[in-house]
């Protein structure tokens, strides 16, 4: 491997990415609420 290929992902690396993605969800579906004035929970997109 060179200095510029990147280290494939570890199993921790992509549960702590997947985390990330849920917080990040999480902070949305909030955002959205707040903005109509709506649940979270309906702002679910897909799951």
């Amino acid at each position: 491997m060179t200095w510029d290929e990147p280290a494939p992902m570890t199993r921790e690396d992509i549960e702590l990415l997947r985390e990330n993605i849920e917080e990040v969800r999480k902070e949305e579906r909030e955002g959205l609420a707040a903005d109509f004035d709506d649940n979270p929970e309906d702002c679910r997109a897909g799951d």
